[in-house]
């Protein structure tokens, strides 16, 4: 089995909230251009939360005929630095 993430501040393991969000990533340069579906896990103790499990490949991208309806939906929005 591979280890949950661990809330470093709690040193407890980490739970998935929620399945499935979708996460929009914005360039500086570029603007928004990849969605992607990923999980939402929290700490039961402080409440931290971090998004990890991406799938494979993106949902949409720029240019794509539903990316601004999948962009409006978004969870959150990534900057790139």
């Amino acid at each position: 089995m591979t280890p949950r993430p661990v809330c470093v501040p709690c040193k407890r393991e980490m739970y998935p909230k929620e399945n499935g969000v979708t996460v929009l990533f914005n360039s500086k340069s570029f603007g928004p251009y990849q969605l992607f579906h990923a999980d939402l896990w929290e700490c039961n103790a402080c409440g931290h939360q971090l998004i990890t499990g991406y799938g494979h490949n993106p949902i949409s991208e720029h240019g794509s005929p539903t990316f601004a309806e999948w962009a409006a939906d978004a969870f959150i929005t990534v900057e790139e630095q």
